[in-house]
């Protein structure tokens, strides 16, 4: 299941579930026509000074869509 996230800045973001664990979980927040993706620890660490990467789709991937 999707969770939500809500920056020191106000930018909602949409948290990736949880695959396997050990592994670092992916952030998403809707920049203009396309998504741009964190990870989550770096999120959390720094808030909306995190390194953020541009995402090619104009949907979310798979692991985000409801089960």
């Amino acid at each position: 299941m999707t969770t939500t996230m809500i920056l020191n800045d106000g930018t909602l973001c949409l948290v990736e579930p949880e695959q396997r664990k050990g592994l670092d979980r992916r952030v998403f927040r809707h920049c203009g026509k396309a998504y741009e993706w964190a990870h989550f620890e770096d999120v959390t660490a720094n808030g909306k000074r995190a390194r953020w990467f541009g995402y090619a789709g104009k949907e979310l991937p798979e692991t985000m869509r409801a089960m």
